[in-house]
């Protein structure tokens, strides 16, 4: 009987690190863009304005008549005049109020993958639920905003943009944790 080969230390590394090569959406204000398959979270007083102007960046996203945009709060916040001004029609975003089960509700939509973009508006997210919308964000390689009222230091997150408003009232997005 045979013994079978038993892989080099090399050979497992390299079986290990098969890196994904990510796609980006464009974002005039950022020159890396807003990966799919991966969570940004963005955080800071502009937060909100910051997510309006990324998908008013993108009609496609929202004036196509079967690409929607998935927006999901624990207590409903967005004001859909807010949407209007931006040109977005409101029509073309699924808002859900979802209260305690704001992640469940995430990972349904994420699993539907009929949202291109996902957007959800949580203080808290523990680490073992961020890690399943991660995974779910890149099965099915969404674009996922996780509005936060501060950097997480969680792991999961791909990319972490601190907004901040000028006197003049302009958004100045930097990045503070770039792991694409």
């Amino acid at each position: 009987m045979q013994k079978a080969a038993v892989p080099s230390l090399l050979e497992l590394k390299a079986l290990i690190q098969t890196k994904t090569q990510r796609e980006f959406t464009p974002c005039p204000a950022l020159p890396c863009g807003i990966p799919k398959g991966a969570i940004t979270a963005i955080f800071g007083p502009g937060k909100t304005e910051f997510a309006l102007q990324f998908i008013a960046h993108h009609p496609d996203l929202v004036h196509h008549p079967h690409l929607k945009i998935a927006w999901i709060e624990e207590q409903f916040s967005a004001f859909p005049f807010g949407f209007y001004q931006r040109k977005i029609q409101p029509g073309r975003i699924l808002f859900i109020d979802a209260a305690t089960e704001i992640f469940w509700a995430t990972l349904q939509v994420l699993r539907a993958q009929v949202f291109p973009v996902v957007v959800f508006y949580s203080a808290d997210c523990e680490l073992n639920t961020l890690r399943r919308i991660q995974l779910e964000t890149e099965r099915s390689n969404r674009t996922t905003l996780w509005l936060a009222p501060s950097m997480p230091s969680l792991w999961p997150i791909s990319l972490g943009i601190e907004i901040e408003k000028t006197q003049g009232g302009l958004l100045k997005p930097s990045v503070v944790r770039q792991r694409c």
